[in-house]
């Protein structure tokens, strides 16, 4: 019997409780690699057309994926301990990139003359498509985009990690983005 105080450590611990407590929840006999609530988002978004940007994880656990199609931007934001998805207007944080593209060398020039590096380097750092949708903010290609929302995923796995490890967990989670995602018009074609 797993006792309450026995809990908090036992993720942490890996001795006898933290097998039990996985074992409550059919979380043992997994790959070491399971997908997230965010790759779910990814993979369903890039199935219509969206292309991945930049990906980060920040104190906390929270993870953000930056997404173009054509002149949008939209950013996703996914905090694993209260299960939340949250969509929003990408062009902010792609403007936030100009300032580390300008810090590491590869935004140069004046204002309204700028120029970036699309070298083999910058590319190896930084990747094609963020260059290239840099470039189109500068000119003036990348719209905001109106579409907010937000969204609890349930029925997930209790780690509050953001992993699918749980039985029906994927399945319970793409369907969920999906409607999401439908439901804002992210899922459609390119108007």
């Amino acid at each position: 019997m797993i006792e309450a105080g026995q809990t908090s450590g036992a993720l942490i611990d890996q001795g006898e409780v933290a097998e039990a407590y996985l074992q409550l929840y059919a979380a043992t006999g997994f790959a070491e690699y399971a997908d997230s609530v965010l790759d779910v988002v990814g993979s369903t978004l890039s199935g219509a057309g969206w292309v991945e940007l930049e990906r980060s994880t920040w104190d906390g656990g929270l993870e953000d994926l930056l997404l173009r199609r054509a002149e949008q931007c939209v950013r996703v934001e996914y905090d694993p301990v209260t299960r939340r998805v949250r969509l929003g207007d990408g062009k902010p944080w792609l403007e936030s990139s100009l300032d580390l593209l300008v810090e590491d060398g590869v935004l140069t020039g004046t204002e309204g003359a700028e120029e970036i590096d699309t070298g083999d380097e910058a590319v190896e750092r930084w990747g094609t498509d963020l260059l290239a949708a840099a470039q189109d903010l500068l000119r003036g290609a990348i719209e905001s985009v109106p579409q907010q929302a937000e969204a609890t995923i349930l029925g997930l796995h209790p780690h509050a990690d953001g992993d699918l490890r749980g039985p029906e967990s994927m399945t319970l989670a793409t369907e969920q983005v999906s409607a999401l995602l439908g439901r804002v018009g992210l899922l459609g074609s390119v108007s």
